[in-house]
């Protein structure tokens, strides 16, 4: 029916969270240790993430495991190659969602980052038209963002902030972490 057809994905997802549970469970029961291996997209902050990671730390002291940055793409394939049983990424899921347990955690902000010498930091209020006329420094996260024809693409969103603080470009970037740059580098704006 339309309406089974419509929960289908969630019994998919229902059907594997039990699969890794027996799994796990077994594991267990026979002695072996516990890996828990998370892949986080560049632009994720540590914080927030790193205390999470620390708290289980302490709760399930025999787990092991990894923790990865990585570009959104590879995420997304370590999760699929079961390479990471966890993924973390900034914006949207991927089209073959069904494959993946999807769970959105919240949204984050993004904002304008330049040098406070760079021409964009001068105006008041920029447009679309305004960032299409200067070099955009673009990390792989935020590639929806591109407005300018001329870019430089980086592979880290921490590196764009630090080539927009020497006054090369400017930058998007998720607003904590742009809060965070501005306040150590004291040449950039939001």
């Amino acid at each position: 029916t339309e309406a089974g057809h419509d929960l289908l994905p969630e019994a998919k997802a229902v059907l594997r969270q039990s699969y890794r549970f027996e799994s796990r469970a077994l594991a267990q029961f026979n002695g072996e240790a516990m890996r828990l291996n998370i892949s986080i997209c560049h632009g994720i902050s540590f914080e927030g993430i790193s205390e999470t990671v620390a708290a289980l730390m302490q709760r399930y002291p025999y787990i092991t495991g990894a923790l990865q940055m990585e570009s959104e793409e590879k995420v997304w394939n370590d999760v699929r190659e079961r390479r990471s049983h966890m993924g973390l990424v900034l914006g949207d899921t991927p089209p073959n969602r069904d494959i993946y347990g999807c769970i959105c955690l919240g949204h984050i902000q993004y904002c304008i980052v330049a040098s406070k010498d760079f021409p964009l930091a001068r105006l008041s209020r920029i447009t679309e038209q305004d960032l299409s006329q200067h070099r955009q420094i673009l990390s792989e996260d935020a590639r929806r963002y591109l407005f300018s024809s001329q870019y430089w693409l980086v592979n880290s969103v921490s590196w764009a902030l630090y080539l927009a603080a020497l006054g090369v470009g400017w930058t998007v970037a998720p607003l904590e972490l742009a809060h965070r740059a501005v306040s150590s580098k004291k040449n950039l704006v939001i």
